[in-house]
């Protein structure tokens, strides 16, 4: 018999083990599946505004890092929006020179 286990005993899916898959392509089932479940495994880690920023700052990271361009500069956008709206100057900064690194 082959059970899958329940959501909370998945083993945590590695940030390399995205970058991999979405190689492969967004749009394959799996892969669409994966990148779910990680995304869910991540925003149950956050657990205030900062925690959210990093997470947009780190899902840039992963997409510019599997070919996902304009995927990365969303994220980074979202997280510089909402370090924006929190008033939060330095952080704004540092999201802005990730975008410059991705824009060129």
């Amino acid at each position: 018999m082959n059970e899958q286990l329940p959501p909370s005993e998945k083993k945590e899916i590695t940030d390399e083990q995205i970058i991999d898959a979405l190689k492969m392509g967004v749009d394959k089932p799996e892969v669409f599946r994966l990148l779910h479940d990680w995304t869910k495994q991540q925003e149950e880690k956050v657990a205030n505004s900062e925690d959210h920023i990093n997470l947009d700052r780190k899902r840039a990271r992963i997409y510019f890092e599997s070919g996902y361009k304009d995927a990365a500069l969303d994220s980074l956008e979202a997280a510089y929006e909402q370090a924006w709206n929190e008033q939060r100057a330095e952080l704004c900064k540092e999201i802005l020179g990730e975008i410059e690194k991705i824009t060129g």
